[in-house]
């Protein structure tokens, strides 16, 4: 049977290195999706907690209850839920237009913007419509984001996605004048960047538990 042995100081000196590089712990973001990559949710949740990070995310809503108690703000990457007893530490991935037409007024989001995945995320097109959507349907914004497809390999895919998230910062900064949280780099990503430049954090998840 295949088990896991957990290391609080392995873990700490993971998460040293990667707040040292990102700028603070307020600097990074721990990913703790799909039960913390098969570490326990709850468990890795605590260390983290007890470590000094105050921002997390997860995959779903499910894993979100069972943590949003301990932290600043617990960020749902996947599940799109239109319920109405979300925790209030909670806030929630849009991933396109059609999510912001069905999501709850009042809900807070972070937008996902697609600079080259191609997987989800608002296109550069679509950006203007989406935050007019937010507006009129009353949803709170509180982060915009990307995801990176291919930071981990050697090429310059990374650069222009990161120039392509560049340019559509300026866009929204232009169309909603609120404070927002932008951020886009991931493990491999922060490993590469000098700085995270004006982003707010980074989300750190497979080099939390020491893959690089």
């Amino acid at each position: 049977m295949a088990f896991i042995t957990l290391n609080k100081a392995h873990l700490f000196h993971n998460l040293d290195l990667l707040c040292a590089k990102a700028g603070g712990k307020d600097k990074v973001m721990a990913v703790l999706k799909d039960n913390a990559y098969g570490h326990g949710l709850e468990t890795m949740a605590k260390l983290i907690r007890e470590y000094g990070i105050t921002k997390v995310a997860v995959k779903n809503l499910l894993e979100a209850r069972l943590i949003a108690s301990l932290f600043e703000e617990v960020l749902v990457l996947v599940e799109h839920p239109t319920c109405k007893d979300i925790p209030s530490t909670v806030s929630l991935a849009a991933h396109s237009y059609e999510a912001l037409e069905h999501l709850e007024k009042g809900t807070a989001i972070h937008l996902s913007l697609d600079t080259g995945m191609h997987r989800n995320g608002i296109k550069s097109e679509e950006i203007e419509k989406a935050i007019q959507c937010i507006e009129r349907r009353g949803l709170r914004l509180k982060g915009v984001f990307t995801h990176f497809r291919s930071s981990d390999e050697l090429n310059s895919e990374f650069f222009w996605q990161k120039r392509c998230f560049e340019e559509a910062k300026k866009l929204i900064k232009a169309l909603y004048k609120e404070a927002l949280a932008f951020h886009s780099c991931n493990s491999s990503g922060l490993l590469r960047c000098e700085s995270l430049g004006d982003d707010a954090f980074a989300r750190c998840g497979i080099s939390l538990y020491g893959y690089t």
